[in-house]
């Protein structure tokens, strides 16, 4: 592509061959481009469907349209090799290329809108129009009108290319704007082809007016390169993708400098209009009025918007705490229900306890497994409370001196009979100081989900190895195991309400997925850090702590819920 509209810059540029072979050149490859162009969008429109082959459909007709005023202009130019006429049929092939194009802009998809963004856009449709029209008036149109002789058909047909192409424009930035992601790339050649074409109507208008047009002249290669580019997109139709997000608010950057660079730009040319001349001429004046009541109205529109949404965001927040208290008190309730029947489960098991020796080998069998599924309930609803203590903001954290060492010890000695049973070294390298201000009693519940989760996932033979460390003002504990590893994607999942990383049969004992976010809402609420790195599967997991030596305010003894809430 860019070596083609080259050849036709350099062929043109340089005369070569002459004078007459260039002209009849440039005549010929300015019918060819928009031809080209017309069987490519055909082709498109076949490959596509709805909206999109409407699109082409129309651009097809539009190109065709001015291959054939070009095919008019170069039996004139060509053949009869008399003056072309102004205006001729070949204004005609040209001039529907305006309509056409500017049907095909509005025909491609676009993003879909709610009826607030559509009035938003068609305001910056009017915004833009004006802007354009006045900065096309004062340089071109203006000049082209008043320097114009002839007939009243004439001079409309000369003002109808440069007023188009305001419109082509306007449409143009409009519809890429507003293009669905995937279809983006492929407008954006459509409309920097359009820029091309709409370039060299312009200085076409202005020296047809004034008698200065003259074929090969350098504007012709910003037709030819517009019809190639246009061409180039059509080809490239088929690899837009089909598939678009369902809605799409437009409050990016682009969506609003769009309308606003050329208002700028407008006001920046009113401004020296006015200090050079000392008045606007009335077309620009009503120009002017029009523009300031079109901007007043977006502005009006947009503060009205913004206030609705205020209500609706306020509206969704008052919802959203009332499910969310609705949630905290459906822990609690579910809770204290589990915990109702669970009383009179463990006193009986304790009264089986005592009478081992006295029942059954069935019954005693039994009674273990009610007992390892009475423990795993208690488990699950000690969570369960502080789960909800958490979702309320009410997971206190009772801070008192006390050696994080020793209570990693306290934590180790308590899960060696468990380890040893599975075949599991324990070791410890706790020599450090380790005092701090914190809750030793949440901070063990944090030792205990690293200790058990460790053996879980350690095979016999294994190696569990608890580390005191002290970084400045923090300290606290790493707990290393030679176990099954962890994927960055498992890694990922940590730490969030209900996640379970390891695969059904991998382990023996089931855990609730709520012991890690537990642990991560204690340890924020000490103003600290927990996390967890590993290697990769196979080469073992390490999961730490670090908590402030001192803790931050009175306002940490209360933790907040963590970033990710459970669903």
């Amino acid at each position: 592509m860019g070596g083609l509209i080259a050849a036709f810059a350099l062929w043109d540029g340089l005369v070569i061959g002459g004078p007459q072979p260039t002209l009849a050149f440039t005549d010929l490859m300015s019918a060819a481009a928009p031809a080209g162009a017309a069987v490519a969008c055909f082709f498109a429109a076949r490959r596509s469907t709805g909206q999109a082959r409407l699109g082409w459909t129309l651009l097809a007709a539009g190109t065709a349209s001015w291959s054939l005023g070009q095919a008019v202009w170069d039996w004139y130019n060509l053949f009869l090799l008399t003056p072309i006429p102004f205006p001729s049929l070949a204004d005609v092939g040209y001039l529907l290329f305006i309509p056409l194009a500017t049907g095909a802009m509005l025909a491609f998809p676009s993003a879909p809108q709610v009826a607030a963004s559509r009035t938003r856009t068609a305001l910056d449709g009017l915004v833009l129009a004006c802007s354009l029209l006045f900065l096309s008036w004062a340089v071109v149109l203006g000049p082209t009108y008043r320097a114009a002789s002839g007939n009243w058909l004439e001079k409309a047909i000369g003002l109808a290319y440069p007023l188009g192409d305001v419109i082509i424009l306007t449409v143009m930035l409009i519809v890429v704007n507003r293009a669905r992601p995937g279809h983006r790339t492929v407008l954006l050649l459509v409309g920097a082809g359009l820029a091309g074409i709409l370039v060299s109507d312009t200085l076409f208008a202005y020296q047809t007016v004034n008698g200065l047009y003259t074929n090969g002249q350098f504007i012709d290669n910003g037709w030819f390169a517009g019809f190639v580019l246009i061409a180039f997109a059509a080809d490239r139709s088929h690899q837009a993708p089909s598939s678009h997000p369902t809605d799409e608010r437009l409050n990016s950057i682009q969506a609003i400098t769009v309308p606003l660079l050329p208002l700028a730009i407008a006001a920046a040319v009113a401004i020296a209009k006015q200090l050079k001349e000392g008045y606007l001429e009335p077309f620009l004046f009503w120009n002017a009025v029009a523009l300031v009541t079109f901007v007043l109205a977006r502005q009006s529109f947009s503060l009205l918007d913004q206030r609705r949404l205020a209500r609706q965001v306020e509206v969704s927040y008052q919802r959203l705490q009332q499910v969310e208290a609705e949630r905290v008190q459906l822990l609690n309730n579910l809770a204290h229900d589990m915990a109702v029947p669970l009383t009179p489960i463990k006193l009986q098991l304790r009264i089986l306890q005592g009478k081992q020796a006295e029942v059954p080998e069935p019954v005693r069998r039994a009674h273990t497994v009610i007992a390892r599924n009475a423990g795993h309930l208690t488990l699950l609803l000690s969570d369960l409370h502080d789960l909800a203590r958490m979702a309320a903001g009410r997971l206190r954290i009772e801070g008192a001196p006390m050696d994080v060492a020793q209570l990693a010890r306290q934590a180790v000695e308590s899960h060696e009979d468990a380890y040893r049973e599975r075949g599991i070294a324990l070791r410890t390298q706790l020599d450090q100081d380790l005092q701090a201000t914190a809750d030793a009693g949440r901070l063990n519940q944090v030792l205990y989900n690293f200790l058990t989760n460790a053996l879980k996932f350690t095979p016999p033979g294994g190696t569990v190895t608890v580390r005191g460390v002290r970084a400045g003002p923090l300290v606290g504990i790493e707990v290393q195991d030679s176990g099954r590893g962890l994927t960055p994607e498992e890694q990922a999942k940590l730490f969030k309400p209900f996640s379970q990383v390891h695969k059904p049969g991998e382990s023996p004992e089931k855990g609730t997925g709520l012991g890690l976010y537990i642990a991560r809402g204690i340890i924020e609420g000490h103003g600290g850090q927990i996390g967890v790195s590993s290697g990769g599967l196979g080469h073992g997991s390490t999961f730490y702590f670090r908590i402030p030596v001192v803790l931050p305010s009175p306002s940490a003894m209360m933790a907040m819920a963590p970033t990710s809430t459970p669903n």
